[in-house]
C-alpha cells in the first residue's frame, strides 16, 4: 500500500505529493505513518477557457479515512475484562448527529448505563448478549457477554490513514489470544479494523468516480478541439493552396453580379404608381 501510495509518474514525479511533486508523499515514522505533502491540485488546461484536475492529494486518498461507520466509531475499554464485542450497528450516517461522546457502562452481566462525556447517566437498560443499545443518536449492538465494569465508548470517528488500519490488524493477528477475554479483543481490533478498510474502499471509489468524470470531460473536450481544428484546417487550406488567377476571376465575376444587383434595386426603389399617371 505504501509502495502503491508513493507511485511516480512517468515523468519520475509523485502522483500523491500534490504541489510538492519531487517530494515523496508518505513515510513510516516510529509513531506511524507521515505524509509529507500538501493538498494542492494540478490541473490541466483542455481549452482556452476550461481547465480540468489531474490529481487528488494522497492526504485525500489515503490518509481522511473516517473509521467506524464514517461517521460514529465505538471504542472498547483496554480493561474490558468480559467477552463483550462491539459492532458498528447503523451503517448510514445518524441524521442530527452531534458528535457528542458516551460511555456503555456495564453494572453487571445484565445491566448498563449510558453516560455522557461528564459522567451523568442519561439512559440504563438491561442486556443480553446480541442487542442494540442506543448511545445518543447512535446505536450499538455488543455480542457476547461483557462483565462487570466493563465499558465502550461511542464517539465521533476520528481520521485514520488506511496504512495504521491495516498495520493495526496485522498486529492484532500477531497476539496471542488464548482464552475468551483476549479472544473478544482480538474480534474487536478485527471489526474496528475491516470497517476502516470499507471506509478506505469507500474514499477510493469516490476518487475513482471523480476522476472517471474527469476523463469523460476532456474526451469531450478533445472532440470539440479536434473539430474546432478541423474547421480551422479547412479554412488555412482555402487560403495556402488559393489559385490567384482562378480567384481573380471569381471575384470579377462576383463584382459584376453584385453591381448587377445593386443597379436593379435601385430601378426598383424607383418605381411608383405616379409614374403612370
Amino acid at each position: 500500500l505504501l509502495g502503491l501510495a508513493n507511485t511516480r509518474d512517468a515523468s519520475d514525479q509523485f502522483l500523491f505529493s500534490g504541489f510538492q511533486s519531487g517530494t515523496q508523499p508518505f513515510s513510516r515514522t516510529p509513531g506511524g505513518f507521515s505524509y509529507n505533502g500538501d493538498d494542492g491540485q494540478r490541473f490541466i488546461q483542455v481549452s482556452t477557457s476550461r481547465k480540468i484536475p489531474d490529481t487528488n492529494s494522497g492526504d485525500e486518498i489515503f490518509a481522511r479515512i473516517r473509521e467506524g461507520n464514517g461517521q460514529v466509531l465505538v471504542s472498547p475499554s483496554g480493561a474490558n475484562t468480559g467477552t463483550g464485542v462491539a459492532v458498528n450497528e447503523v451503517q448510514t450516517r445518524v441524521q442530527g448527529y452531534d458528535f457528542a461522546t458516551f460511555d456503555v457502562v456495564f453494572l453487571d452481566a445484565e445491566n448498563y448505563e449510558v453516560r455522557d462525556s461528564l459522567g451523568a447517566v442519561v439512559s440504563s437498560g438491561t442486556f443480553a448478549s446480541g442487542d442494540s443499545i442506543a448511545a445518543g443518536p447512535a446505536r450499538v449492538r455488543i455480542d457476547g457477554q461483557p462483565a462487570a465494569g466493563d465499558m465502550f465508548s461511542v464517539g465521533p470517528a476520528p481520521n485514520r490513514d488506511v496504512f495504521s488500519i491495516v498495520d493495526e490488524i496485522a498486529q492484532a493477528l500477531a497476539t496471542d489470544s488464548n482464552d475468551a477475554t483476549t479472544r473478544a479483543e482480538l474480534n474487536s481490533a478485527v471489526n474496528r479494523g475491516l470497517e476502516g478498510i470499507d471506509r478506505a474502499l469507500e474514499r477510493v471509489l469516490e476518487i475513482r468516480t471523480s476522476i472517471g468524470s474527469r476523463l469523460a470531460a476532456a474526451e469531450s473536450q478533445l472532440d470539440t478541439n479536434l473539430g474546432t481544428e478541423l474547421v480551422l484546417q479547412e479554412a488555412l487550406a482555402g487560403v495556402e493552396d488559393l489559385d490567384l488567377a482562378e480567384a481573380a476571376s471569381r471575384l470579377a465575376a462576383q463584382a459584376s453580379a453584385l453591381e448587377a444587383a445593386q443597379q436593379s434595386f435601385i430601378r426598383v426603389q424607383s418605381l411608383s404608381l405616379f409614374n403612370f399617371l
